[in-house]
């Protein structure tokens, strides 16, 4: 799997006391929750129905954070109950990884040879995290829980423990702090004397998406609606305003 390379142009996040990175070009159209329309008022989409699976190729139609539009195209290769790498093709080529689970996508990547990992985590009734990540190089699945040990305000946001086991049977331990940052989570890991940052989406009230590995990883989620479309939503720690897009099957 090839590193993540950032997609998005024209997206900024807010790093540390106020530093604003540019990030991302990625186009977007309706939300991986389902709702709103990015395309704009007005719009129509010829439904085609796609076969249940998130690998296939599908174009793109979206609208960045400042409201501009794009289209596309994206590739999506790999196993289904494995890593995903994706392929997206909207003002330059960018490339990512994924993981999957009920219906719902989670993916990421960065800028040119930042490392970005994906992880997909149910959201139980309870509020523990239980869930698959894959590394930017094709690793995994790795399964993982999340136990919140100081919990934040109502939400997601908190402090974990995590225990993991990863693709190659090794177990690890380790922490995570999710903090509301925009419409986003900011992300900090630590696994093994190990750092890593990223970001977190919520895909509706049940699932969290995080990309995580490199300071730049932005976090890209995807729901697939009965007809094969696929709804998403895309952005990094600090941004105001998610970019939506929707990916229709080619």
């Amino acid at each position: 799997m090839p590193i993540g390379r950032s997609r998005r142009a024209g997206v900024t996040r807010a790093v540390g006391a106020g530093l604003l990175l540019a990030a991302l070009a990625l186009p977007a159209c309706t939300s991986a929750d389902g709702t709103g329309d990015a395309a704009g008022p007005g719009a129509t989409t010829t439904l085609v129905q796609g076969d249940g699976t998130f690998p296939g190729d599908y174009r793109l139609r979206g609208n960045n954070p400042d409201g501009s539009r794009y289209r596309g195209t994206l590739t999506i290769d790999g196993a289904e109950d494995g890593a995903l790498a994706l392929d997206w093709d909207t003002n330059g080529s960018y490339e990512g990884v994924g993981v999957a689970a009920d219906g719902v996508l989670a993916a990421t990547h960065g800028n040119d040879g930042d490392p970005c990992n994906a992880a997909l985590y149910p959201i139980a009734p309870t509020g523990r995290l239980e869930g698959r990540w894959v590394g930017y190089d094709g690793s995994g699945p790795n399964t993982e829980a999340a136990a919140a040990v100081i919990p934040g305000p109502p939400g997601v946001a908190g402090s974990y423990a995590i225990e993991g086991v990863s693709g190659d049977g090794t177990e690890y331990s380790g922490s995570m702090d999710i903090v509301a940052s925009g419409a986003a989570f900011e992300v900090v890991r630590q696994v093994g004397g190990f750092l890593s940052r990223g970001s977190a989406m919520l895909i509706g009230e049940d699932h969290l998406a995080v990309g995580f590995g490199a300071e730049n990883c932005a976090v890209v989620a995807y729901r697939m609606r009965p007809d094969g479309h696929l709804a998403g939503k895309w952005g990094a720690e600090g941004v105001q305003t998610p970019g939506r897009e929707e990916a229709t099957p080619d």
